[in-house]
């Protein structure tokens, strides 16, 4: 425990006094030095700027000591809540001192209240941003960062996917891309001699993603079915355009985001067991349907779609030049617009 100085002593037994509470917010860019008052102050060779600031929900142990702390700063001109955006404030120390300002000549002349370590910033007003402190171990709150689901809820192909490297996912970033030779709102015949790969087995490009384009406009689609023997790929949600040899396609693997596809059950996917980064809850059971409210052959919604992938899809250019709305082709495509998928269950 620090001993109190004898000048201060004397400061905090004079009949007229005139204290100071001094606050430090350590950031790991630097310290911000605060000072509850209408001027700012200079001491220790540190300049604290004034900042209308109030305590509230004080603790104190049995001996006096400040345990638990809430400083509400002022964020009238938003400086707070940029310091917010841009810095940690979790587990940073924050420490607050009284200094008397007839008494600071010397840097060792303040009595220490309080130092401990910053929350996680909970709630930040228009005028206001409260910080909440600790003598101790900080309070970490934990949020569920996942859906709860079955299916798989990883990138195909990130680096959570393979993030222990169990499997040859060096494939996967693969994309066939050329001219299209015919098509249909819901279907494209390819010419497979134009690209960098091509499907040689059925199924190859199973729920990956086509990108379709035109001058400057892209069309998203999910791939349904891939026929190998006759290139034509077919996907569920119609275009709103019937495509022909003017248009332009690129089209990657996917993944039906399922168990079965990360133990080596497909002969397009990972080439050896990959099932400990599977991202779904295998423990998890299968969405039940009430089957007296179905007829034969009536869709219900399917459970091959994924949540929604991150990090945002990159658009990018392709290898040949064309302008897919980006910059760069390399990689996985990102997210679908989410299409609407169904199946077929007979009752």
């Amino acid at each position: 425990m620090k001993t109190i100085p004898s000048a201060v002593t004397t400061q905090m037994e004079a009949q007229q006094k005139r204290p100071a509470l001094l606050f430090e917010i350590g950031l790991s860019a630097g310290t911000l030095y605060y000072v509850a008052e209408k001027d700012d102050l200079t001491y220790a060779g540190n300049t604290y700027t004034a900042k209308a600031i109030t305590l509230s929900n004080l603790t104190q142990s049995a001996e006096g000591q400040i345990n638990r702390v809430t400083a509400n700063f002022d964020n009238t001109s938003r400086d707070m809540a940029a310091y917010a955006v841009n810095a940690q404030f979790e587990g940073r120390p924050f420490i607050i001192k009284r200094v008397y300002k007839d008494a600071l000549s010397d840097p060792t002349y303040y009595n220490e209240l309080f130092r401990g370590t910053m929350e996680e910033l909970t709630d930040m007003g228009r005028t206001w941003m409260p910080i909440n402190a600790i003598a101790g171990k900080p309070l970490y709150q934990k949020a569920l960062l996942s859906e709860y689901v079955r299916t798989c809820r990883h990138l195909f192909g990130g680096t959570q996917c393979n993030i222990d490297g169990f499997s040859d996912l060096t494939s996967i970033s693969n994309y066939a891309e050329g001219t299209i030779l015919t098509g249909t709102t819901n279907s494209m015949t390819i010419d497979t001699t134009i690209g960098s790969v091509t499907g040689t087995n059925d199924d190859a490009f199973n729920y990956g993603i086509i990108k379709i384009g035109k001058s400057g406009t892209t069309y998203i689609r999910t791939c349904t079915d891939w026929t190998a023997g006759t290139s034509v790929a077919i996907w569920s949600v119609a275009l709103p355009v019937t495509i022909d040899n003017t248009y332009r396609y690129q089209i990657y693997k996917g993944c039906p985001k399922n168990l079965n596809s990360c133990t080596m059950g497909f002969a397009w996917g990972p080439s050896s067991n990959n099932h400990l980064n599977f991202g779904g809850f295998i423990h998890v059971g299968k969405e039940l349907i009430n089957t007296s409210q179905l007829s034969e052959g009536a869709e219900v919604p399917s459970h091959y779609y994924p949540p929604p992938w991150s990090p945002p899809w990159d658009t990018g250019g392709g290898s040949d030049g064309h302008d897919w709305g980006g910059s760069g082709s390399d990689g996985p495509p990102g997210p679908p617009d989410n299409e609407p998928g169904t199946e077929t269950v007979s009752v």
